[in-house]
């Protein structure tokens, strides 16, 4: 649209950077002529057209900026459609369904979400410091993705912080090397384990991997969750399966 002088309104637009965006697109509306500024107050010659003029250009830059956020700032995840066969989970004690059993653990549950067998590599009482020595177990199982759960352990054991990060980094790489989706399952819930969920976070953003957020979180000191002061019941790992699910399913 127009002021009294033509080019105002004109010229804000393409300083803002969305003239070749709104302006161009929007020219053969050009007969509806305006005696208005930008930013001040409109004094229109034609108050109906005056308002579809401005929730246009309002729905437009809308539509633009929602764009920008859900295509631009989305992140590219490494190894989407390789030929893996198989989802691998790959854990401690949380991932073995201790509380409650291998056939309710967390993977045995997602399973029946995705409507595949999903691979329980979980040990009890395992590191990650620990873990990397396990990898060719998890390789051989040909996977599509890798759901990586570790760091309880290592919080509880006092095991220093840069061999967590080591491993855990070591053992993204070398997943992400055989052509897997890595995914870097958080804990969450323990009181004190904020700085692994910032480091699994942090490693996921740079090797793009994917990340799941906290599943203990809304089940750390429920006793209805769980099955002991630190691991879940059956209706505990429901709750976890249903965060990881949540996390993949997209990249399934």
């Amino acid at each position: 649209y127009r002021n009294s002088e033509g080019k105002v309104a004109h010229r804000t637009i393409e300083k803002l950077g969305l003239y070749d965006l709104l302006y161009k697109p929007l020219r053969f509306l050009s007969i509806f002529q305006f005696n208005t500024t930008l930013f001040g107050n409109p004094r229109p010659r034609n108050i109906f057209y005056n308002k579809i003029m401005n929730k246009y250009f309002i729905w437009a830059a809308v539509a633009i900026v929602a764009a920008w956020f859900l295509l631009g700032g989305k992140t590219e995840i490494k190894n989407l459609g390789n030929s893996g066969q198989t989802v691998v989970a790959f854990g401690d004690s949380l991932t073995a369904g201790y509380g409650a059993g291998k056939d309710k653990a967390y993977p045995a549950v997602l399973g029946r979400m995705i409507n595949r067998p999903v691979v329980n590599l979980g040990l009890s009482g395992d590191t990650a410091a620990n873990a990397p020595a396990r990898l060719p177990q998890v390789l051989q199982a040909n996977p599509y993705m890798v759901l990586i759960e570790f760091g309880g352990n290592d919080f509880m054991r006092s095991v220093p912080f840069d061999q967590t990060e080591q491993a855990m980094r070591q053992i993204v790489d070398e997943v992400q090397s055989a052509g897997a989706v890595a995914v870097l399952v958080d804990t969450g819930g323990y009181p004190g384990m904020s700085r692994y969920t910032k480091l699994y976070k942090q490693i996921a953003k740079e090797k793009q991997a994917l990340f799941v957020p906290g599943i203990l979180d809304g089940i750390f000191g429920k006793s209805k969750y769980k099955a002991d002061p630190i691991h879940p019941n059956a209706a505990g790992y429901e709750i976890v399966a249903q965060k990881v699910h949540k996390a993949i399913k997209p990249y399934l």
